[in-house]
């Protein structure tokens, strides 16, 4: 396993991201200035490589790994290391790939590791390493600052330590200490029992014995009761069924009297039939004779005074008319006699003003044209569009579309001309020939060139009929889309200018502007506030307030899409994101809003109600409304807070919550924003449906494009084979050679209107190509292009306004305008003077004679009216004497009634008591039911009751004592109860049987310790035997390592005092000698000297239980230059089976690498590059 390749991004001093490439897999170094950002790179390998203390790293947080912790705007530190795997060491399922790992810290302290871009947990990274021996969290294969220096302060045991934990029996050390914790824990188990069994377990059996004599009293008594209460529940039930037949009897006596009351009732109703009968006979007599009668006579009556007063009416209005149309002939008169005055007078004035205005205004003019044509290319260009030959604005996009469909038209007539003039060519060359030969043609051979060309006909008929080609349809189409076109920019614009008023512009929301972002558009609903729709207006303020801040939060699918936008700043503005699968919220319930409307007055509505939205934005909804509600007045809100506790929002806007907090006063004006925002949604929904006919409209216009061309070939074909045909048929009748000549001279002007064409086409079309050139390329820079546009337009709107400024003729051309319009409104007034005068005489002559005809009808009406009243007055005498007959029968009725009521009522007492009786008759049954249901023994044994001597002998049975003496027993057997415990004889067995169990714990325990203990003499041994091997091969390689980089020293390790080779607990001692004289202590060495040592055995460690990668942070800081370079060479020669990344600022070291590495500080941020050794030493 070896590392490839390493990428740095936002970590420590390493701002942007570096990539490390093309590792030896076997000596490295990295050198370079101090603090240039060298062991920030073996930091960031131990990083990615899982380690948990970061203070290894040199830092006291995650957070401090993070470009100058995330101050700068860089708020995530990753790193990422690409690993060899092709041995399949590390894990067996990548074999044969590379294992890529990633470590990523963002600001907050989000840890994130991935393996191949899949998400794993830090442990799963460490276990992964741990496998091929690199313990992150104890390495031996990581020797960073001061590594070497703390060996050589390290005390005899602290040696071993470090030799164990190199050559691996620190293992049996956590082994040994685990059973020595299970010793611990079982013999706490052993007292545990031993407590339980002395304290609770023998105690309670005692106790539970003499518990279980008591519950046997118990039963007893017990007994005996049971044997009494059972007596008296016979009893009761004998009495209980006696008494079903007397409640029975009871209710027959009561319903004889129920009968009784019903038979007078009846009576009484009979005679309240009769009088009812009579007074409907009174009624139907008045209301068929007299009231028909009296009915007719007020209707007649009601139409004559109707039509009298029609007639008044009319003949007052009809005054009124003509003496207003009679004032109003005055008036037309003088008017018209003024108008043709100043009719004369005007056009006066407009002869002498019209010499005097020449050239001035035909200069104006054009700069007039000049400007509107530059303010409206200023006014395209502030909405991103530009305008087209006619000055109409377009986008870019359309006009190229535009440009390209006319270039390709262009194209295709100047290939039909081309095509047509080489026809022509080939057809001209053939007649001049014939001509000059003067050949007649054989009347055998135009036969069969006229069938040719009929059947060549046929087929191109045939071919355009099945190309089902509408010729109209292009045009139509192409109309289509100018139109959907304008329709669109002029919704967009409108949608522009809403956007980009002041008060609307936190509403706007580009997510288009950077057209490189990666996500998918459908994970992207939009503002919230073009995603619900307000049911009703009177709603708006309400819920405009209900929304509050939330108005242009932005609704996404996930959280993730949210931090995307974020974090990678796709969105141009700051924003509030609401994810659909992280927000929650409720809607208030039917039954809270029962409980609301039972406290209100007014009607109360839930938001849910008056919104519609999609059903998938129900999250979204419930987050941003939820748990409001909306009332009508301010009384109800507060009611709904305070008593209900649910914000209340009243539709003028005040708002109420239940902590106390109330907004609203003031004095609303104006529209709210809503109607706007919904005015802007309609837009949007309809600018949707626009764009999706425009592309339904292109598509087919693309598909057309083909059929087109096809379809113009195919026709300019027919025509040809007709033309043919025609010739053909002429010259049957015609000689030859006239036939030819006159042919000769039609293809001759035909290809002159032909070449014309094409030469014409040939100009237009490089124009058009340069157009479209040039757009298409100020479509890649559409900034500068607009830019270039807007410019181009305010140099013309100078001009025009320089040249307005120069031929200022607007007043006099103004002037000379208004007279002509003035002398044409004019002109049409005294002519409708005229006509109109000529009507209003006619009119006041007709109006005039109509008042006569109405005068005489009104006198008849009036006459009418009279008599019918005296008709009247005959008829309500008559109905006065009936009414008082008819109020005398109903008295009688009403005082038989309230009998009938008292009957009634006392019926209905009589009948409750038979219903009483009956069910209580009912219930003993039910009682007798329930109880022989409930007792069985009733019925098996209802043959003894009251048999004599038995147990169910009544017959000196007296129920007051007997239930005396069941009191007095269930008193004894309560006070006995409190004292007994049922369980005890169950208790009993099971306290036994738990202590039988604890003794056998007991003694397993026993077996477990004493199976521990030998557990750990086994891991002693095997821990001594494998250290003395491993002490022997370490002692040979360290010594040797020692005398290669200090030559004719000696090194060793000894055993400290009290150790021995064989048990090596004690601890370990450094030896070193020069020349075979050896130190008494380390202290007598040279800085150097002692650096060497304590290298010397880091390496022989190394040595021993190689591991894939090696990691060296200047550890030759105390050496010369000579020791360095010894120790470069003994790397490069003795460790090539294993990867060293070393750190170091001598060249003895770095030169010795395979390859060497720099970094430098750029503007305060690490960059590191693989630099040749012979340049290597700049560093």
């Amino acid at each position: 396993m070896r590392l490839k390749k390493l990428e740095i991004e936002g970590f420590k001093s390493y701002a942007q991201r570096v990539t490390i490439t093309d590792f030896d897999k076997s000596f490295n170094a990295i050198t370079g200035y101090n603090g240039t950002g060298k062991s920030n790179v073996l930091d960031a390998i131990c990083f990615v490589l899982g380690i948990s203390d970061i203070k290894t790293v040199r830092a006291a947080h995650l957070s401090d790994l993070i470009y100058k912790h995330g101050q700068a705007g860089i708020c995530k530190a990753s790193v990422t290391a690409t690993f060899d795997n092709s041995e399949g060491l590390c894990i067996k399922e990548y074999k044969g790939k590379d294992v890529v790992i990633r470590r990523q810290v963002v600001l907050n302290g989000r840890n994130i590791y991935t393996v191949n871009g899949n998400n794993v947990p830090q442990t799963r990274v460490q276990d992964m390493l741990r496998g091929v021996s690199m313990n992150v969290n104890n390495p031996h294969f990581l020797i960073m600052q001061g590594r070497i220096g703390k060996v050589l302060s390290m005390s005899p045991s602290e040696i071993v330590a470090m030799v164990e934990e190199a050559v691996g029996v620190r293992m049996y050390e956590a082994k040994k200490n685990n059973c020595l914790r299970t010793i611990e824990k079982k013999q706490i188990k052993l007292n545990e029992i031993t407590t339980i069994l002395e304290e609770k377990v023998e105690p309670m059996i005692a106790r539970l014995t003499a518990e279980r004599e008591g519950f046997l009293r118990y039963e007893r008594v017990n007994a005996e009761y049971s044997k009494l209460e059972k007596k008296i529940t016979v009893y009761s039930y004998i009495q209980t069924e006696k008494s079903i037949n007397i409640y029975l009897e009871q209710a027959a006596e009561k319903e004889q009297q129920v009968a009784t009351l019903n038979a007078d009732m009846d009576e009484c109703r009979e005679q309240v039939e009769t009088l009812s009968k009579e007074v409907t006979e009174l009624k139907r007599s008045k209301e068929t004779a007299l009231g028909s009668e009296k009915a007719a006579v007020d209707k007649e009556l009601k139409a004559l005074r109707t039509t009298k007063m029609e007639a008044e009416s009319a003949v007052d209005e009809a005054q009124r008319e003509v003496k207003t149309e009679q004032d109003s002939e005055k008036g037309m008169l003088a008017s018209l006699k003024k108008q043709e005055k100043d009719l004369d007078n005007l056009k006066t004035r407009l002869a002498d003003a019209d010499q005097k205005i020449g050239d001035e205004v035909a200069a104006m003019e054009a700069a007039q044209a000049d400007l509107e044509k530059a303010q409206k290319q200023q006014s395209a260009v502030q909405r991103n569009m530009v305008t087209d030959e006619n000055g109409e604005e377009i986008l870019v996009n359309d006009l190229l579309m535009n440009y390209t469909s006319k270039c390709t038209t262009l194209e295709t007539e100047h290939t039909k001309c081309t095509q047509r003039i080489a026809q022509i060519d080939t057809r001209l060359g053939t007649l001049r020939k014939e001509i000059a030969a003067k050949k007649s043609i054989n009347s055998d051979g135009l036969l069969a060139d006229k069938q040719r060309q009929t059947e060549r006909i046929a087929q191109l008929k045939a071919a355009i009929g099945n190309l089902d080609f509408d010729t109209t349809r292009e045009a139509q189409l192409n109309k289509q889309a100018q139109s959907l076109n304008v329709e669109i920019n002029r919704r967009k614009s409108e949608v522009h200018d809403f956007l980009n008023r002041r008060e609307n512009a936190f509403l706007r929301f580009d997510h288009n502007a950077r057209p490189n972002v990666d996500y998918d558009p459908r994970d992207l609903y939009g503002p919230l506030y073009g995603l619900f729709k307000v049911k009703d207006k009177k709603f708006y303020r309400a819920v405009e307030i209900a929304v509050g801040g939330a108005l242009n939060n932005i609704v996404v699918r996930t959280n993730q899409i949210a931090q995307n936008f974020i974090n990678k700043k796709w969105a141009l503005e700051r924003r509030t994101y609401i994810p659909l699968n992280d927000v929650k919220g409720n809607w208030v319930t039917e039954q809270r809003l029962a409980e609301v409307r039972k406290v209100c007055h007014g009607e109360v509505y839930p938001l849910q109600d008056i919104i519609e939205f999609a059903p998938e934005l129900e999250h979204a909804m419930k987050y941003v409304f939820g748990s409001r509600l909306i009332c009508e007045d301010r009384v109800d809100a507060t009611k709904i807070a305070y008593t209900c506790k649910i914000k209340a929002i009243t539709l003028i806007g005040e708002e109420i919550n239940p902590g106390g907090l109330a907004s609203g006063g003031g004095n609303y004006r104006g529209e709210s924003r809503f109607e706007g925002i919904s005015r802007m949604n309609a837009l949007q929904a309809e600018i949707t449906e626009l764009e999706a006919k425009m592309n339904q409209v292109r598509t087919e216009m693309k598909a057309l494009q083909t059929k087109s061309s096809e379809h113009s070939r195919l026709t300019e074909d027919l025509s040809i084979a007709e033309n043919a045909l025609k010739m053909v048929e002429s010259q049957l009748k015609q000689s030859v050679a006239h036939m030819l000549q006159a042919e000769l001279e039609k293809l001759e002007e035909e290809r002159r209107e032909k070449a014309e064409m094409k030469e014409k086409l040939a100009a237009e079309i490089p124009d058009l190509k340069k157009k479209i050139t040039e757009l298409e390329k100020n479509m890649k820079n559409q900034a500068a292009y607009m830019d270039a546009q807007l410019k181009e337009a305010k140099e013309l709107e100078k001009s025009a306004r320089a040249r307005l400024k120069k031929y200022d003729a607007t007043a006099k051309k103004e002037q000379l305008d208004k007279m002509k319009e003035d002398i044409t409104l004019m002109e049409d007034a005294i002519t409708q003077y005229k006509e109109d005068i000529e009507g209003k005489r006619a009119q006041i002559a007709e109006m005039k004679a109509k008042i006569e005809g109405l005068k005489a009808e009104l006198e008849v009406a009036s006459q009418a009216v009279a008599d019918k009243e005296k008709v009247l007055d005959e008829c309500q005498s008559k109905l006065d004497a009936q009414d008082s007959e008819i109020r005398d029968k109903n008295t009688e009725i009403a005082t038989i009634k309230k009998q009938i009521l008292e009957l009634e009522t006392q019926r209905d007492t009589v009948a409750k008591g038979v219903e009483e009786d009956r069910n209580q008759s009912k219930a003993c049954k039910a009682r007798v039911q329930q109880l022989e249901k409930q007792l069985p023994y009733l019925r098996q044994d209802k043959n003894l009751f009251n048999t004599p001597n038995s147990d169910y002998d009544f017959s000196n049975f007296n129920y007051e004592e007997a239930t005396a003496k069941k009191a007095e027993l269930e008193e004894e057997k309560k006070t006995l109860g409190q004292n007994i415990n049922k369980e005890a004889g169950r208790l009993l067995d099971e306290n036994e049987g738990t202590a039988n169990d604890l003794r056998r714990k007991w003694q397993q325990i026993q077996d477990d310790k004493a199976q521990l203990l030998k557990t750990i003499e086994n891991l002693d041994k095997r821990k001594r035997v494998e250290m003395k091997e491993a002490y022997v091969m370490v002692n040979e390689k360290f010594g040797a390592i020692f005398s290669t980089l200090l030559p004719g020293a000696q090194a060793k390790l000894e055993p400290a005092p009290g150790a021995t080779i064989d048990n090596l607990d004690k601890g370990l001692v450094f030896k070193v000698g020069f020349n075979n004289l050896w130190k008494e202590q380390l202290s007598e060495l040279s800085g150097g000297q002692r650096s060497l040592v304590a290298l010397s055995l880091i390496l022989s460690l190394l040595h021993y239980k190689p591991a894939p990668l090696y990691i060296l942070d200047e550890v030759d800081a105390a050496l010369d230059v000579s020791h360095t370079a010894n120790i470069g060479v003994l790397i490069k020669k003795h460790f090539s089976n294993a990867q060293f990344i070393v750190v170091s600022l001598k060249p003895g070291m770095f030169n010795n690498a395979n390859a060497i590495y720099r970094t430098k500080l750029l503007d305060g941020v690490s960059t590191i590059s693989r630099v040749q050794s012979d340049t290597a030493d700049e560093a």
